[in-house]
């Protein structure tokens, strides 16, 4: 493990995290306390999911965040706590078409904001929780949706691409449990991401159980890609793991902090990032291949060599 630790390059991304449960009222203008607490040299800060409220995907600054119904959508969120900011900023949100404020459908959202204030790219998630966010053939039977008492109709994203920082560090996203999926963050490090990053709300769960699980099942991503992963969870647990699983850095659940993580970029590829799935069944062929062989070589039946 200690080698594997050491093949790390000397460029780096440092990245700031800030645990506040997005839930609250107060919370935009804690997590601006928190990163302003920070006060290193920081290239790119991370706010959870759900943080910065929902609107048109027109909109392309902070300055156009404004509390207006044509372009967004109530509850309307103080916007003004994530600008002027001397670095940039990743955070969780919602979008929609222009003009479908009311009704939707709506797009879980990271957005990309730079030192300006202007949104540089956005990332939609594109694996939504079922009954928490769709019910499975919804389209079909619209009275599901109703059935599940689902106020809102959210539609997945459908592209891979990282998101691309000043001076070309690509980070891909992901948003909530989708570092629960294993083909997720293969496709984006396949697109060219150094790091892997989560934002999560996950204020919904209360119980430190499943807010660790949900963090150790996500351990496999950085290992089958060879990408370190930084995770900005609302309530837990936001935390800085190597690209061999090891946890560098972390805030407890359901507590409120920051940590900034000095976090290489990493571009080298795996066999499981190549085959993905298949990998276990080739492992588990190889072992087959070799019990028959190594058998067949000690058979007591087979005449010695001449």
């Amino acid at each position: 493990m200690a080698w594997l630790e050491s093949d790390t390059p000397a460029r780096s991304l440092r990245i700031g995290v800030v645990q506040i449960d997005p839930s609250f009222v107060d919370s935009p203008e804690k997590m601006r306390q928190a990163t302003d607490a920070m006060k290193d040299s920081i290239d790119l800060v991370l706010w959870p999911e759900s943080t910065i409220g929902t609107y048109s995907t027109e909109v392309g600054s902070l300055n156009e965040m404004v509390q207006d119904i044509s372009i967004a959508k109530p509850p309307f969120i103080n916007t003004d706590c994530a600008k002027d900011m001397p670095h940039w900023l990743l955070v969780g949100g919602r979008t929609f078409q222009p003009g479908n404020a009311d009704e939707g459908p709506y797009w879980q959202t990271a957005f990309l904001i730079d030192d300006q204030g202007r949104v540089q790219g956005t990332y939609k998630k594109r694996h939504l929780i079922p009954i928490g966010e769709f019910v499975p053939f919804e389209k079909n039977f619209p009275a599901l949706h109703d059935l599940a008492q689902l106020s809102e109709y959210i539609e997945p994203g459908h592209l891979d691409d990282p998101l691309a920082i000043a001076g070309g560090p690509s980070v891909g996203v992901l948003i909530c449990y989708e570092d629960l999926i294993e083909s997720a963050a293969r496709r984006t490090v396949d697109l060219g991401a150094q790091v892997l990053v989560g934002l999560i709300n996950a204020s919904a769960f209360e119980t430190v159980e499943a807010l660790e699980q949900h963090r150790r099942l996500s351990l496999l991503r950085t290992i089958e890609n060879r990408r370190c992963f930084v995770r900005c969870a609302g309530t837990g647990v936001s935390c800085y793991i190597s690209h061999t699983g090891r946890e560098i850095q972390r805030i407890a659940t359901l507590d409120q902090g920051h940590f900034v993580a000095n976090v290489p970029l990493l571009t080298s590829s795996t066999i499981y990032r190549m085959f993905g799935c298949w990998t276990p069944w080739f492992m588990v062929l190889a072992l087959i291949i070799r019990f028959c062989t190594k058998t067949r070589g000690s058979n007591p039946l087979q005449p010695p060599l001449a």
